[in-house]
């Protein structure tokens, strides 16, 4: 085959591959970074110092510095994956994802790490430097696939598992703002109403000397509990105290051991503590068994990233099962943490050699029973809390009609 034959093909892959990078930097703004951050040169060329600068900058004015959330790194970590996949080195794609960047704090981070790994540093050791806002396992999931060669993969991986999370934290708090908001609006109304308003009903009753149905009497001492200062000072005074006792006593082990313990068993709320446990210890460790993390350190990735210590137990107990070369369903199993249907199937993956695929459907299971669950929490807390309401309100108008009725009353006799 002539010369010219054989490198017509790679032309158009290398012209293919060009146009599609062209395209991507148009995409994430490279043109507008060129013209207003002055951190890149013609060429492309970075100028010297810029980034340390910036990082600089960075710390010196943290106190004007955004949070970086788990979007801000989900998505980072989106836009990395896509440049790389397009054939741009890593630093200047993270150079790029910086000036473009609306929040400052992840520009700033975005920077400094270009500036760790052009120093020598590999990825994970850049993202280790901003552990909090990466996380323990995301940065394992960055080791795992630097060593295998897949940072992209691994990239994938950790904005995947980032949309995720942000999914179940959406539903959750869907689920429960509407019903939070009615609440304390319908406190504030009723402390009102029975502060305010009945306490002209008091003064007529007092004037006519007229005998008080038991049900306006209630009203009455209620209005009466609400209007003094000393109520909802000792009532702010207990919440905090309770608040202040209960961080003091989880900083002891063993009372997040009994707390936890409860939970698990306690009716109606285990069913909710179970599936989220399940879903998120599903999804961590299915997560680093495909970033190619050998199954101690995955297990211990699960563990170091839940803060269930019936968990943190049960996986304890599973990793000193596995050094000695037992299996992981015993442990777990005496925990009684999993459901019977997940025990075999995760005997069949330990038989088969597929835990990662079988706990990454567990995950997939439990985190769709976990969001129908909660949509249904939804669903009947709103009924419930506008059902009790009524019944308060109901109360209210009953107390309102005796006490006119005893007024009528009175004032037909006397006439």
């Amino acid at each position: 085959m002539p010369e010219n034959d054989r490198d017509e093909p790679r032309g158009k892959r290398d012209g293919a591959t060009d146009a599609l990078r062209e395209q991507l930097q148009e995409r994430i703004g490279n043109k507008q970074q060129n013209k207003t951050t002055g951190r890149v040169g013609k060429g492309g060329q970075r100028r010297p110092g810029s980034g340390r600068a910036k990082a600089s900058e960075g710390k010196k004015s943290g106190m004007l510095t955004r949070r970086v959330r788990i979007k801000d790194i989900t998505v980072f970590c989106d836009e990395v994956a896509l440049l790389l996949n397009a054939g741009m080195p890593l630093v200047p794609a993270m150079r790029t994802l910086a000036g473009r960047a609306s929040n400052s704090g992840l520009a700033r981070m975005a920077d400094d790490m270009a500036d760790r790994v052009e120093s020598g540093a590999s990825f994970a050791e850049a993202a280790s430097a901003y552990s909090h806002e990466f996380g323990e396992l995301f940065i394992g999931i960055f080791h795992a696939g630097e060593r295998s060669g897949t940072l992209v993969d691994a990239l994938q991986r950790v904005a995947d598992q980032g949309g995720k999370i942000m999914q179940t934290r959406h539903k959750f708090v869907n689920a429960l703002i509407y019903p939070f908001i009615v609440i304390v609006v319908a406190i504030g109304v009723l402390s009102f109403a029975l502060s305010f308003m009945m306490a002209a009903f008091e003064e007529l009753i007092v004037e006519m000397e007229m005998a008080v149905p038991w049900t306006m009497q209630t009203a009455l001492s209620l209005g009466e509990t609400f209007r003094t200062g000393g109520f909802w000072l000792s009532a702010l005074l207990l919440v905090a105290a309770v608040i202040v006792v209960y961080f003091i006593a989880i900083q002891f082990s063993g009372f997040r051991l009994l707390r936890d313990r409860i939970l698990i068993r306690f009716p109606f709320v285990q069913r909710f503590v179970k599936q989220s446990i399940v879903a998120n210890f599903s999804r961590i460790f299915s997560t680093m068994l495909h970033a190619g993390v050998p199954l101690f350190d995955s297990l211990q990735a699960a563990r170091d990233t839940t803060k269930n210590e019936v968990v943190r137990l049960a996986v304890d107990r599973t990793q000193k099962n596995v050094r000695e070369g037992g299996r992981i369903t015993p442990p777990l199993v005496h925990e009684k943490i999993f459901p019977p249907l997940a025990y075999d199937m995760i005997h069949v993956g330990e038989e088969t050699g597929a835990l990662g695929d079988v706990f990454e459907r567990l995950a997939d299971i439990y985190e769709r029973k976990e969001a129908n669950d909660l949509e249904l929490l939804g669903q009947f807390v709103q009924p419930a809390i506008v059902t009790v309401l009524a019944l308060v309100v109901g109360f209210i108008v009953i107390s309102l009609f005796q006490t006119y009725a005893g007024v009528i009353g009175q004032i037909s006799a006397g006439l």
